[in-house]
């Protein structure tokens, strides 16, 4: 009998622990590539993604995927909100610098490009530009339901300032994919 009640033991204690080795299982995201804005090159060493399904009906698509790729890691709240996430805040602070994809994962040919670096005037917005399926894009994009692993090209043509920097990005990802949470 004592065997049973020990295999009981050890049971509850594994149904228990289950569940953190599950949150425990995304490990951090990486990336591989620079950014060029602003003539500074800008390592990009770190990848998150967000999920949003929209059941707000807020957003502009059904569904919004974020993929921030990064020279410092950002927790996962920072990608979460409907139009600013925090990220963008800590990028005007000067605590990160990369850029922020934004787009429906049924529609990888538009994606919504912001440059994640203070502006030169801490009134200015955040450079964003938007990405067509001609001018580079991504290059590949597999999402799972716990990955984001893909590589993204770009190459401005116009020549930027400092108020408007021209990003010019080739990169590399492999990132944990988190989801907003259900409504």
């Amino acid at each position: 009998m004592q065997a049973h009640a020990r295999s009981v033991v050890v049971a509850a204690v594994l149904a228990f622990f289950l569940p953190f080795h599950a949150a425990f299982a995304l490990d951090a995201g990486t990336a591989k590539g620079s950014l060029k804005a602003g003539g500074k090159d800008i390592p990009l060493k770190y990848s998150i993604s967000y999920q949003l399904d929209n059941a707000e009906g807020l957003l502009d698509r059904p569904r919004e995927l974020r993929i921030v790729l990064t020279d410092r890691e950002v927790p996962q709240q920072a990608l979460a909100g409907i139009a600013f996430p925090p990220v963008m805040q800590m990028a005007r602070e000067g605590k990160v610098r990369g850029i922020m994809l934004r787009l429906d994962p049924a529609d990888r040919k538009n994606i919504l490009v912001t440059l994640l670096a203070a502006p030169s005037d801490p009134r200015m917005s955040l450079t964003n530009l938007t990405v067509g399926a001609g001018q580079g894009a991504f290059k590949k994009l597999d999402i799972a339901n716990n990955r984001v692993i893909g590589e993204i090209a770009y190459k401005e043509s116009r020549t930027g300032s400092a108020d408007m920097p021209s990003p010019d990005f080739s990169i590399s990802f492999n990132s944990p994919l988190f989801n907003d949470p259900a409504v």
